[in-house]
Formats: C-alpha cells, structure tokens, sequence
C-alpha cells in the first residue's frame, strides 16, 4: 500500500502530452515523495543501523550482529536504549502464568477448573490489570474457568500465547506479534514469539505497553541464535512500538534462568522485578517501572510452574 502523498502536477495532466524525458523526471521525482528514508549515502548498513520507522518509536541500533546469519539475528542497541524510567501516575496488578496445557487441560481436563480457581481467589480484593500466559492452547477457557469472561478481553496470540485485561480499567489502542526466536534443533517445537498490547488507563489516561513472551528451547540457551540475540529481538519490539509516554511491562516463561545472558541482558535495558523458582527459575517479570508495592509466588495451581504476580505503583 502506497502512502499518502501529493503527487507532482505533471501527473493530473493527460499522459499522452508527456515526452519520454519529461515522464522519466516525474518517476524519479515520485520515487523521492514514497521512499526517502531509504537512503544510505553509499553505506548499504545505514538503513538497517539507524532506521525507526515511525515518529513514535525510540530504536536505535548499532552495526554489529548476534545470532549469525539465521532469520532471528539481532542488532545490538544502541548504547542510550534504555527501558528503565517511570512515567509514573498508575497502578498495575500483573500475572503471568505457564499452564502445562498438555497436561492440566489435556490430560486432566482442567483438573476441576484448578488454574481458573487460583486466579480468581488471588484477583480479589484487588483484580488483575493484565495477564500473560503461555502455554495456552485457549484464553477464553482459562478466563472462563475463572469466571471472569465478562470482565477481560481476551486476546489469543501465536503458538499458544493468550493475554487479557480489565475492559473497565482499560481502552486497548493497539496490538500485534512477532517471532523473536526459534528452538534449537536438539529440542525443536519451533519458532517462538512476543504478543503486545498497548493499553490507555481510563481512570488516568496513562499508557502502558504490556508484552507476554514464550522463550525458546533448550533452556537458557536462546535457540537457534543464542541468548543475547532472543532479549535484543524481544528489546526491538518493545522500541518498535512503545510511545515515549509509555510504561512498559515484559512477562512471561523465557526458558531462561537468571544467569543466562538473555536475562542479563534485559536486566541490562530494564528492571526485573520478580522471577519464579520452577526449572531453576525461568518465568520473569520486567518494567520500565522499578516501584513495587509487592511481589508474590502463587503457587501452581496444577502446572509444572509457577504463577507470578507484582502490583506496580508507577
């Protein structure tokens, strides 16, 4: 789709009264209006150091390249990228929940609605803002176990990623996905992704971009282009589509402990506020927002890892 631009008066006249060299000039001239920021001044690696490729996005990259030459390579940011101030003026309760899907709903049908009680009873007095889950083959089961279908907008991302938020606390503005990594070929289910959505609190008018993320396998590895190139794809989505008045809030099972270089290198560009303790700790909780009111582990509720839950007083 081409964007909307003047075209050159020489087009609203009659194409027949244009000599070949007169046509050629326009061409060139309507070439300028559509692609200017595709310039490179002799240097191919411009564009791709350099571009941000709306008025609204902060992200800047350097030239050198992790991840090799497979589809998931990343630049690295540049050094003034930073996800590490408040705006300030809200207050969020986030979850993020890995379901064990295959399990507690394939094999045990649920278990009596078990996760779907766990995040009801720990939704009270104080309700989520938003949550993340992985491994979630359906977000309108999970919500409606917990019998809060009618308060949340459900949103059912790629490879089994689901979100939702509070409709009465939050106007959605945007929304999207993209695949930031891929599995190694020891331990390959496939590519992995980062859902987002960008949220406007009714109460307050402040804005948040809320993002939940499957990581890949095997674990603390980074798949197929390492770890350091999996926290840099997942950072130029954020840088993509934040808006400088944002809040940012990054959640979910990354398939990274601690230690692993993704989680350092998040840690580098953002705040880790919590992280859980099953398979040595994998499941995370990143903002741009460093004040907490507090931070707790809620147990399974009959998966193999834990929900994690923060209240963010920005």
């Amino acid at each position: 789709i081409l964007p909307d631009v003047a075209l050159p008066a020489a087009f609203t006249r009659a194409s027949g009264s244009m000599g070949a060299p007169m046509l050629f000039l326009i061409c060139v001239q309507l070439l300028g209006l559509l692609i200017p920021s595709f310039a490179t001044d002799g240097n191919e690696g411009a564009f791709a150091a350099n571009a941000t490729l709306s008025s609204t996005n902060f992200w800047r990259v350097g030239d050198e390249l992790v991840g090799g030459s497979e589809w998931c390579h990343a630049h690295i940011p540049d050094e003034s990228f930073a996800l590490k101030t408040c705006k300030g003026g809200m207050r969020v309760k986030v979850l993020t929940y890995n379901l064990f899907w295959w399990n507690l709903f394939g094999l045990r049908g649920g278990d009596g609605q078990r996760s779907g009680r766990l995040i009801s009873a720990t939704g009270w007095p104080e309700p989520y803002d938003v949550m993340g889950f992985q491994e979630c083959d359906s977000i309108s089961r999970v919500i409606t176990d917990a019998g809060l279908h009618l308060q949340y907008e459900m949103l059912q991302g790629p490879h089994a990623l689901g979100m939702a938020y509070r409709k009465a606390a939050w106007e959605e503005l945007s929304r999207g996905e993209d695949h930031v990594a891929e599995d190694r070929a020891d331990q390959w289910y496939g590519q992995r992704a980062v859902m987002w959505v960008r949220l406007r609190q009714r109460a307050t008018g402040k804005t948040l971009l809320f993002l939940n993320h499957h990581g890949p396998l095997p674990l603390s590895t980074g798949g197929k282009c390492g770890c350091e190139a999996t926290a840099y794809n997942l950072m130029k989505v954020i840088g993509m589509n934040a808006h400088p008045d944002d809040d940012v809030l990054l959640v979910g099972d990354f398939n990274s402990v601690t230690t692993s270089p993704t989680i350092q290198r998040l840690s580098e560009r953002m705040h880790r506020l919590f992280s859980g303790i099953s398979h040595g700790g994998v499941d995370h909780i990143f903002s741009s927002c460093p004040n907490i009111v507090g931070t707790w582990n809620l147990g399974t509720g009959g998966s193999d890892h834990d929900a994690l839950s923060t209240i963010i007083q920005a």
